[in-house]
């Protein structure tokens, strides 16, 4: 039970924009001018008078990072971000409070659902390099949970990760971490660099520019239909549990997911003309070593190879909703449009370049097709009729696009 009423009636929160803000310097916030960010997480050693002063003189919602067991609420804040193991912990302030919590919770807070546990998405490279049992390239992703997760909670997702152990992130990391979250409809909790958000305030711009391509794709994802209230675009369903992976990303819905399969996670299958039951691990066996992990083991991946070819033999060449052709490094989510208006397709490039001459193959007969990207152009893509489905040419995808087909 949650025992944060403050929490209950914070509305702003679910519809937060969230960065975690790097600076103490107030003058670092002329960075948001004209920015669809609206709230900024803000840590102990950052906080002070003058840069709340000047956040909410600039309308942003002030969220100050507390310890675990913090009593008081730091002098200005809107709301309190604590790292906790659960969510069953009181607090006891005046301001709402948002839990940063493992995968294994699943209740919200103020409508915020906001979870620490993420991976950070790329390929895997290097010695670990593994691939999924069809040898496509190893993507770390977390949406196969966040599909999961959106399955069983309604509010808004927030997700995050400690950086990976380098010297420092770039702007196209970050973006694609950005871009993965906005697949299944969450909030990457984005965090600049520091030394880039001082470089853009000396004016360098190297440091501006990637700035401002981490800002500008926050404010696309923003821009673009609220996908969390919007149907997969899929006839075939999945059910799947914390026992057979659903909490571990790299498990069966990843696995899925990887070769651009679009489903729906249910427990149900009515209303659909495919449906996989993996609850059971009798019938799944999951390997037990990456149970309750955030990622699967590079050595257990193999064991995920008979759940594979289940699906390959059972759906084969089946479009169920989408099919991609020369989509290594890609992930897809397409949802329905309302009123049965067609598909929009998200899609996130994992790889360190612009994907080229991507072909998708949408369910039903349509007559156009757009793509939008951060930063770009809106523009039209040629479409044809290919069986049951319409074909559509993609000549080159940076790092996240929306092509809506109608």
């Amino acid at each position: 039970m949650i025992l944060f009423a403050a929490a209950v009636v914070a509305s702003f929160l679910s519809a937060c924009v969230p960065v975690e803000w790097p600076s103490a310097d107030p003058a670092s916030l002329s960075l948001l001018n004209d920015s669809s960010v609206n709230c900024l997480l803000i840590q102990k050693s950052q906080w002070n008078a003058a840069l709340v002063e000047q956040g909410h003189k600039r309308g942003l919602k002030l969220l100050a990072v507390i310890d675990v067991g913090a009593t008081s609420t730091p002098a200005g804040a809107d709301a309190v971000v604590i790292a906790a193991p659960n969510r069953n912990i009181a607090w006891s302030g005046k301001v709402p409070a948002v839990f940063l919590t493992s995968r294994n919770e699943l209740g919200d807070s103020g409508g915020v659902v906001a979870i620490s546990q993420a991976v950070w998405p790329e390929i895997r490279t290097g010695d670990d390099t593994i691939s999924t049992p069809s040898s496509a390239p190893w993507i770390n992703t977390n949406l196969g949970y966040l599909r999961y997760l959106r399955s069983h909670v309604q509010g808004t997702i927030w997700i995050t990760s400690p950086s990976p152990k380098k010297a420092e992130i770039s702007a196209r990391a970050l973006q694609q971490a950005v871009a993965d979250a906005a697949l299944a409809g969450a909030r990457w909790i984005a965090t600049p660099d520091p030394q880039t958000i001082a470089g853009a305030m000396r004016g360098d711009g190297v440091s501006l520019s990637a700035w401002q391509n981490v800002r500008r794709l926050v404010e696309f994802i923003h821009n673009l239909p609220d996908v969390s209230k919007l149907k997969t675009y899929s006839r075939l369903g999945i059910n799947v549990s914390p026992s057979t992976g659903a909490l571990v990303s790299g498990g069966v819905l990843d696995m899925v997911g990887a070769q651009h399969i679009p489903f729906q996670v249910t427990n149900s299958s009515v209303g659909f003309d495919k449906f996989f039951d993996f609850a059971d691990n009798a019938l799944v066996k999951f390997p037990a070593t990456s149970i309750g992990r955030t990622a699967i083991r590079a050595e257990d991946v193999d064991d995920l190879e008979p759940i594979y070819r289940r699906v390959e033999v059972d759906v084969g060449r089946t479009n169920y909703g989408l099919r991609v052709f020369n989509g290594a490094g890609l992930l897809s989510a397409p949802y329905a449009l309302p009123d049965n208006k067609g598909a929009l397709v998200l899609m996130t490039n994992y790889t360190d370049a612009p994907a080229e001459n991507i072909t998708l193959h949408v369910l039903g007969h349509w007559t156009k097709a757009t793509l939008d990207q951060s930063g770009q152009q809106s523009r039209s893509l040629v479409t044809y009729p290919v069986k049951t489905a319409t074909a559509v040419e993609i000549d080159s995808l940076d790092i996240f696009g929306a092509i809506r087909v109608e």
